[in-house]
């Protein structure tokens, strides 16, 4: 269940105690898996709910949870778990003689952030084309927000694409509530949100300038208030932080922290792999059209931590066949370990060794940018230099 992001009795963020409380659960389930929540500072004020259409408030109904619709030989399957915003099942698409997308499924809850990445080309526009449905697949399921897409449901979607597409001759302020509009607030309730978003993000003295008069970071800002103004229940932002000084990305990322902590499923695409790790709760990487890696990070750092320990030592460290040995030069070593050697047999080889003293031997934990470039390869890295 969606909870609101504004209590509709006042006229500040006087919703920010229960917020805490929610933020401050121990743990949440993502597919099976717990993930620690963090807690979240109090943002500044932004407009309340009070006056979202009905069809953004309405719950689904018993009728729509029924319906099924095949077109163009895609199933949508509407009667799906209710803890999924987003469910894709064997979704494939193909360009003349590429394969685009091939066999990705995935599923993004309600109140999570998703990371779906990928090198340039690998897909991931074309997935997010086919959940707006703004094309669509050869084969495949999708599911949003409950049923099919329909003009209702796209009401309750927030997009922020990489290209920016803001109409330049308009002023600021006008585009924001006119963008408002489109998504069904009326026009006082769109002034009055677009006024304190404006205000929030810092854009308030730039309101009359017109759009192509804005530097590349104002812009960044505009499309972002632009696709959250109507509190979405499903928001997708590409490169979100694009353009952005290291302050405003902290306030952009405060406010896609809010949403979800109000329920909003978030799907977010960047080569920012730093803010991958800190925010998002499981990913889906892809390269060439397949999915290479799906999972909690947790369960991938794991999955490739394995072979690989820090330790810190006394005295000569012996050659070890087949391994990568990094060194500090102060007895602190990375050590990559061949195919085939477990952690524990390293420690096994070296306890005992005369003249050598283990101070500290642990598993390394690998960043997410070293497990991208493993798992992508050199191709992959290739395609994104010249993309």
């Amino acid at each position: 269940m969606r909870r609101p992001l504004w209590n509709a009795a006042a006229p500040e963020w006087n919703g920010w105690h229960r917020h805490q409380a929610l933020a401050a659960r121990a743990a949440v389930r993502y597919n099976n898996h717990a993930v620690e929540r963090q807690p979240l500072s109090a943002p500044a004020a932004i407009p309340r709910l009070d006056n979202a259409s009905p069809s953004h408030r309405a719950a689904r109904s018993a009728e729509d949870a029924s319906i099924r619709v095949l077109a163009m030989g895609v199933t949508m399957i509407v009667d799906s778990d209710p803890h999924w915003a987003v469910t894709v099942r064997n979704l494939s698409k193909t360009y003349a003689a590429v394969r685009a997308v091939d066999d990705i499924s995935f599923e993004v809850a309600h109140g999570e952030i998703f990371g779906l990445l990928g090198p340039n080309g690998a897909g991931k526009t074309s997935t997010i084309r086919m959940v707006l449905d703004v094309i669509r697949p050869d084969t495949g399921q999708i599911t949003v927000l409950g049923g099919p897409m329909r003009e209702e449901t796209k009401g309750r979607i927030g997009y922020l694409p990489e290209e920016r597409g803001l109409y330049e001759d308009m002023a600021l302020l006008d585009t924001i509530v006119f963008l408002a509009r489109l998504k069904g607030l009326r026009r006082a309730e769109a002034i009055r949100r677009a006024e304190a978003h404006l205000h929030a993000l810092g854009l308030w003295e730039a309101r009359r300038q017109k759009i192509g008069a804005l530097s590349r970071g104002m812009n960044q800002k505009a499309q972002f208030i632009a696709a959250t103004i109507h509190e979405p229940e499903l928001l997708i932002i590409d490169e979100p932080f694009s353009g952005l000084d290291p302050v405003n990305a902290r306030i952009v990322r405060d406010r896609i922290y809010a949403l979800r902590d109000a329920g909003t499923a978030i799907i977010m695409s960047t080569h920012q792999m730093h803010a991958v790790e800190e925010m998002c709760q499981r990913i889906l990487l892809m390269d060439r059209g397949c999915a290479v890696l799906y999972g909690s990070l947790e369960e991938i750092h794991a999955r490739f931590s394995g072979n690989v320990v820090d330790m810190v030592v006394r005295g000569a460290l012996p050659s070890i066949p087949g391994a990568e040995v990094l060194s500090n030069g102060a007895g602190a070593y990375r050590i990559t370990l061949p195919e085939g050697v477990t952690p524990e047999v390293l420690l096994g080889m070296l306890c005992g060794l005369p003249g050598l003293t283990i101070e500290r031997f642990e598993p390394a934990e690998r960043s997410l940018d070293d497990i991208f470039v493993q798992v992508v390869g050199d191709e992959g890295l290739a395609r994104e230099a010249s993309a």
